[in-house]
């Protein structure tokens, strides 16, 4: 007999480890009964304890029993998510309607994605488009409708939205609902081994600037963290800048993704481009090794983190369209079939093949039902349809355990295993300590233990959050602050964060920074080393980080910077050709609809500017290159004023356009942040866990990890900018040299000759600096308003994280103790225990308390579970009802 599936397997084993725990329980509850009755018969229990703790017993008995069920639930009935996404004009709709084996999601030669559209598997074709705010498109449910109804409404909506978004960019995308029975799962459910309830989605994002308001977008990054993702990748873009564009909104849509790209398909879509090449498997074979190469690059200098995932990343070839044409040849028939065959023999003659085309008549609509199957045969077995097939049930195999279960485990816990193990540790604990010199001992005991983990939860929480402070103080006492500043400041407070190797070298200082501040830097590193001295090394190793992950809690400013950068290159390099052109900035395309009009009033303003350079007789090439001198002679002349004009419009949209851009790319990489940071606080909390185990072990204390270690706060960034150029006009005499006409007398003054002279002349002059040195000055004052106002706030937002974490720590552990004295004291008043009856009956409980924490359920447990799931003979009976 074949072995149990893998996922099924894996559920089959969360499921055994939650029975085990309540089986375990019920003996201990039972074993703990009968000590309490064995005790009472002795004369040394008041009979109203006994009812009071079967009362108790009885209460976690419901409690466990409904946690149980509804683990159960969920593991019978998990959503699995697959999320498309990808670069411009990548085919990431054909794929989803590949997916689905039938055209359900508008496709067009021009970007028509809009809003979210999710599908989920089901019997019954329905859609609902939802009604969002000024919606003008139809909106409602509609059930039992064909593929083409669905895919015409859609279409409607989306072209309305586009066509309107511009000129009402507060105007909200379409969301749209889809039920269709997806054909991927219906064909591979067997293979995939998935629970017979198991829910499956299709989350088909347009980019996340078209999603809507910022908690629509927050929701499906929740959802995308949940999800097995598919990348798709434009493979018929050749142009060298272009490729360049197309990486980098690869490394955009995994940063918006979010998680690792352990859990990410690439696809190099619409790889039949080359089949026009002279030699296009050697053309195709050379595309896929320098773009898988670029990719892997790009992520891994974007995402150190992942290095070791992405160089295993799985990167698959496709051709959605002659794939999906495939499907829809078998499953259509007459007319239908015909104009399906015809579309797909203009467009993939190539994939089809010549020889197989010269057999066949050449009007598709005489093709007998053998001819279709042929052609479709073909079309599947050369658009790597079949592999990417494949490829996908072995990623669902591999990851969609690991999506789903750790979560549910942890719910399980926190709903009720949890609960157990505390009432029990705590209940045998009071009961073996409410002999009377014991007891005694036991509170004296517990004021100390009080303060004990008190002082050890605020000195952890202290030396969590003392470099940030330090830092802090340090930045805001002296200005202005320069990114090398900065840049030192962070190297050598990670240097002890990261616990690596410390040196007794010098830090290293800018020629700009100034006596003073280099002392302070040195002043701040001794204070940071005495802290590292000085705490905990077993807190300190705890919560030591990655080299490849640490980073990730400050590398925000670099991408500020450069989406900064790249922005007022875009601007020197449009006033340089004379000609506006944003195309090539990847940042400004992830805006949100109703901030695109920022980067309109910016583009206008700057074909302004480059109309008036021409206008006063300067080359646009010349004036970005050396600038320019503006000269005005008389009161009528208002060149320089109207100068002045522009640049200050310039300098404002160009301010709101990167106010927008910084909170766009800081949205996108808050989430490496909110990671690292949850990160750091769990380990601190598993050591808080671990230290209080030890202070108090008594008490059980199990520290709600997955929602302490959360971020409580949102981290709101906020950024203002000032001019960086006031161009002021001064009074001036200069040299120039005029033409003039006269008629000579000699001539008889019936000719007029020019002669050219040299002439003082006196008025306002102006001295532009060249558009590269004003570019590059407006970059030196928005990296230094980043630094002035943003690397504070994010500093205070950390430290309050620390604060409220260390605060719901210390509340959490102080209600856990509190239990555990109002327990002994019950103990002491209702119970008489003596010395033997405590050594025969309640310290062997303790030993049932350790079996029981043995048994509590965890993911690691269930991945290192040899023999886990069920025999072959209940794995066939679950695959035969599916």
């Amino acid at each position: 007999m074949q072995a149990p599936n893998l996922v099924y397997r894996k559920f089959q084993a969360a499921r055994d480890a939650a029975q085990g725990f309540k089986g375990q329980w019920q003996q201990f509850s039972k074993r703990f009964i009968d000590c309490l009755e064995q005790t009472q018969k002795a004369g040394q229990v008041k009979a109203d304890f006994l009812q009071q703790c079967k009362a108790d017993i009885a209460a976690l008995h419901s409690s466990l029993e409904e946690a149980l069920q509804a683990l159960n639930a969920r593991l019978d009935s998990p959503l699995l998510t697959l999320a498309t996404t990808g670069t411009t004009s990548s085919g990431k709709s054909t794929l989803v309607n590949f997916l689905c084996g039938a055209e359900l999601v508008p496709v067009a030669v021009s970007e028509m994605s809009a809003g979210t559209v999710t599908l989920e598997d089901g019997d019954v074709p329905s859609l609902t488009i939802e009604a969002t705010p000024g919606a003008l498109w139809e909106c409602g449910t509609w059930e039992n409708i064909s593929a083409a109804t669905i895919y015409d409404k859609l279409e409607e909506a989306m072209v309305q939205y586009l066509d309107t978004k511009d000129t009402n960019p507060s105007l909200a995308p379409p969301k749209a609902n889809i039920t269709y029975p997806i054909q991927f799962l219906r064909q591979h459910r067997h293979q995939l081994g998935l629970p017979f309830g198991t829910r499956v989605q299709l989350l088909d994002l347009p980019g996340f600037a078209y999603v809507g308001d910022e908690r629509n977008a927050q929701i499906i990054r929740e959802q995308c963290r949940q999800a097995l993702c598919l990348v798709t990748y434009n493979s018929a873009e050749t142009d060298a800048k272009k490729t360049e564009q197309l990486l980098e909104e690869v490394v955009i849509q995994v940063k918006n993704l979010g998680g690792s790209p352990a859990r990410m398909l690439f696809v190099l879509n619409r790889i039949d481009v080359f089949q026009e090449d002279r030699d296009p498997q050697k053309s195709e074979q050379r595309f896929v090794s320098k773009t898988v190469g670029q990719i892997k690059a790009k992520l891994k200098e974007k995402l150190p983190e992942h290095e070791e995932a992405i160089e295993t990343l799985k990167v698959l070839k496709l051709s959605a369209r002659a794939a999906l044409y495939s499907q829809l040849i078998q499953q259509s028939v007459g007319e239908e079939r015909a104009k399906i065959c015809e579309r797909a023999e203009e467009q993939h003659k190539a994939l089809i093949g010549e020889d197989l085309l010269e057999e066949l008549p050449r009007n598709p609509a005489k093709w007998t039902d053998h001819d279709c199957q042929r052609v479709a045969e073909s079309l599947w077995a050369n658009s790597y349809g079949q592999e990417l097939f494949k490829e996908l049930v072995e990623q669902i195999q591999q990851h969609f355990a690991e999506l789903v279960i750790p979560q549910i485990v942890v719910d399980f816990n926190k709903g009720a295993a949890n609960k157990v193990l505390e009432w029990c540790t705590q209940e045998v604990d009071a009961i073996c300590n409410s002999i009377e010199e014991k007891y005694r001992q036991e509170c004296e005991r517990l004021e100390e233990t009080g303060v004990q983990l008190s002082e050890k939860l605020q000195q952890a929480g202290k030396n969590l959050k003392v470099p940030f402070e330090e830092m802090k103080e340090l930045i805001t006492s002296h200005s202005p602050i320069t990114n090398h500043s900065i840049v030192l400041l962070e190297s050598i407070m990670f240097e002890f964060i990261g616990n690596k190797e410390q040196t007794e070298c010098e830090p290293e200082v800018d020629d700009n920074d100034d006596d003073e501040w280099s002392d302070k830097i040195r002043q701040w590193r001794d204070k940071i080393q005495q802290w590292h001295s000085q705490v905990d090394d077993e807190w300190r190793d705890k919560i030591k980080l990655d080299d490849e992950i640490l980073p990730l809690i400050y590398t925000w400013r670099r991408e500020v910077f450069i989406s900064i950068e790249q922005l007022l290159e875009q601007v020197y390099l449009s006033i340089q050709g004379g000609k506006v052109d944003f195309s090539a900035d990847v940042n400004l395309k992830q805006l949100p609809p109703p901030d695109q009009k920022y980067v309109q009033e910016l583009e206008e303003t700057l074909r302004e500017f480059i109309e008036f350079i021409k206008a006063i007789g300067y080359n646009c090439a010349d004036v970005a290159k050396q600038g320019m001198t503006i000269r005005q002679e008389t009161q009528g002349d208002f060149k320089i004023i109207y100068f002045q004009s522009i640049i200050k419009n310039i300098q404002k949209r160009l301010s709101e356009v990167i106010e927008v851009l910084v909170k766009s790319v800081l949205a996108r990489e808050q989430g490496p942040i909110y990671d690292v940071v949850s990160l750091l606080f769990r380990n601190h909390l598993e050591y808080l866990q671990e230290s209080a185990q030890r202070i108090a072990p008594e008490l059980g204390i199990q520290f709600p990890m997955s929602t302490l270690s959360q971020v409580q706060k949102e981290l709101n960034w906020d950024i203002s900018l000032e001019k960086a150029f006031s161009p002021e006009a001064k009074e001036a005499t200069w040299t120039a040299i005029e033409t003039r006409k006269t008629r000579p007398w000699w001539l008889l003054r019936l000719i007029e000759i020019e002669t050219k002279v040299t002439v003082q002349k006196s008025g306002l002059e102006l001295e532009v600096p060249s558009m590269e040195k004003l570019c590059e000055d407006w970059i030196a004052a928005c990296k230094e308003r980043v630094e002035e106002y943003l690397v504070p706030a994010y500093l205070d937002w950390f430290i309050e994280q620390t604060d409220l974490l260390t605060e719901q720590a210390n509340e959490y552990q102080q209600a856990v103790l509190e239990r555990y004295r109002s327990k002994l004291s019950e103990c002491r008043q209702a119970l008489s225990i003596d010395y033997e009856t405590r050594k025969q009956f309640w310290e062997p409980m303790r030993t049932s308390v350790a079996e029981l924490e043995q048994e509590r359920p965890s993911w690691d447990k269930i991945k290192q579970s040899e023999n886990a799931g069920v025999t072959s003979i209940d794995l066939n009976a679950e695959t035969s009802s599916v």
